[in-house]
């Protein structure tokens, strides 16, 4: 779903059913690419340690170049 206002009435809705603490879907880029909204962190640990990205991190260029956009610092 690429329309925002959709998207966040979608993830509003579940929300606010109290059930969940967060949503994950596949990204429009690639499904291979998992996009994820958390709302509750309790519990929630990484795997890995954690990265700082900055517009030079091999990731982020990948990222760029994969989605077709230009970084403007």
């Amino acid at each position: 779903m690429r329309d925002r206002g959709k998207t966040q009435a979608l993830a509003r809705a579940i929300f606010e059913t109290g059930r969940y603490a967060g949503a994950s879907w596949w990204s429009y880029y690639g499904p291979d690419w998992t996009v994820m909204g958390l709302w509750e962190q309790g519990g929630v640990s990484a795997i890995e340690t954690p990265q700082n990205l900055t517009v030079v991190s091999v990731v982020v260029k990948a990222a760029v170049a994969a989605i077709v956009r230009q970084i403007v610092p």
